[in-house]
Parts: C-alpha cells; structure tokens; sequence
C-alpha cells in the first residue's frame, strides 16, 4: 500500500507549525516550561543558600566561592529553561 502525501495549500493554513497540535497541548507546554522554571529557580536558591552557609562555616574555604554553579537570579533560569525546550 502507498501513502500519497499532499500539501495543503497556503490559503488554507494560517500558521503551518501550529497546526498539528490543538491549543490544549499549546497550553500545557507554557504550564510546564513555568512550573520547571519555578523548580529550578527554587532549587538554584536553595542550592546557593546551603553552599553560602559550607563556605561560611568552613575556615579552608574562606574568600573563595565556586564560580561554576549558576547564580540564583530569574535570568539564569529563564536561560536554562528556554535552552531546555
């Protein structure tokens, strides 16, 4: 059995990339991608906030702070939320 595949013609279609999904599947993305970024964010504080008080209460590691953990500040997280969709 073949499968003939036709193109709709343009007039038709609005926007060709929203077509294949309804607009429940639309919303439940953004809801997603908000409540990742709410995680993230509460993770990336919590995260700074441990990792503050170990350097704090360790005398090695006085003055140094680890400059490859992610600062927890909204642009940060809006970045890596964005690079993950």
């Amino acid at each position: 059995s073949k499968f003939v595949f036709r193109q709709p013609k343009l007039s038709y279609v609005t926007n060709v990339y929203t077509l294949p999904f309804v607009s429940k599947v639309w919303y439940s993305t953004v809801i997603l991608t908000v409540l990742m970024a709410l995680a993230l964010y509460g993770l990336m504080k919590w995260e700074h906030a441990k990792n503050h008080f170990l350097l704090e209460k360790s005398l090695a590691g006085r003055g140094r702070q680890n400059q490859t953990e992610l600062r927890d500040s909204i642009k940060d997280v809006a970045f890596v939320t964005i690079g993950a969709v």
